[in-house]
């Protein structure tokens, strides 16, 4: 179990006496602009800590919750060996049928059926942003936070608040991302920047559905600056492999089963923006 600070409530009032300020806020904390700048609104957001830098008035309401981690972290895959794993042959270099390809997709109807009910209705939920949503040298920023990080993990997270990707990125870059992330996903809950070694083994990430609700990736480096590694979706039609130039991103719901390919030499770098579910 892991004390997580929680902000469940904060309300912010504008008086007109500055531009666009509730707007600045959640610029800065969520990338979520509040609808009438001229009204007391309500929003639920983390990691607020700074809310003492901020100039206009703003309340919170903070509980301290407890959440259990699920194995691995929270949610942006395992990597490991998992020869057994359904789809397992995709992730290391095989190809297969059509057939086979679908039935990744089909061994997940249980999971998505407790999850979502009315499966029959629902649309799975996954996007790519070609655009260069970072620029090499706010990537490259990224990477040496991540390094200066490192320590013996061969598959190192580091925690950012929105307040620290500003720091490292720009303001103008975050709020880009975290505006995108919140029309897709809604309000973030966790951000990380990811360090992958390869292993001697070639371990993978199996076929899974994530924990998290929404989850936004960017990869920081070329994939030509590591072998294996490539993210996959399996879906209702076949696998996807998207296509993903340093700098875009995918965004995907927890609709969506999802591997990556063995990873076999150079390091991975990725940035991760995550919706959890709390309950």
């Amino acid at each position: 179990m892991i004390p997580v600070t929680h902000i469940i409530e904060a309300t912010v009032t504008y008086d007109g006496t500055d531009t666009n300020p509730a707007y600045n806020l959640l610029d800065l904390y969520t990338g979520i602009p509040l609808d009438d700048y001229t009204s007391r609104s309500i929003y639920h957001f983390r990691k607020a800590k700074h809310h003492e830098d901020i100039s206009i008035p703003l309340e919170v309401l903070q509980e301290n919750i407890m959440w259990t981690e699920p194995p691995g972290g929270f949610d942006i895959g395992v990597w490991g060996v998992y020869p057994d794993a359904v789809g397992s042959q995709f992730l290391h270099g095989s190809k297969g049928s059509h057939s086979e390809e679908l039935a990744v997709f089909e061994s997940f109807q249980n999971e998505l059926t407790r999850k979502f009910p009315n499966l029959s209705n629902y649309r799975m939920s996954f996007s790519f942003v070609d655009g260069c949503l970072l620029d090499a040298q706010a990537r490259a920023k990224l990477m040496a936070h991540a390094d200066s990080c490192r320590t013996d993990e061969t598959d190192l997270k580091v925690d950012l608040t929105v307040a620290e990707l500003s720091q490292l990125v720009g303001t103008a870059a975050a709020a880009s991302v975290t505006k995108i992330f919140a029309s897709k996903g809604g309000f973030i809950n966790d951000i990380k920047i990811r360090r992958v070694v390869p292993s001697p083994q070639g371990q993978s990430i199996n076929f899974h559905l994530d924990h998290a609700v929404c989850t936004m990736q960017i990869p920081l480096n070329s994939e030509d600056a590591y072998q294996g590694g490539r993210l996959v979706y399996a879906t209702r039609q076949g696998l996807v492999w998207p296509s993903r130039k340093a700098g875009s991103a995918t965004i995907h719901d927890n609709s969506v089963p999802h591997g990556v390919t063995a990873h076999t030499s150079g390091l991975r770098y990725s940035l991760f923006l995550l919706k959890q579910d709390l309950n």
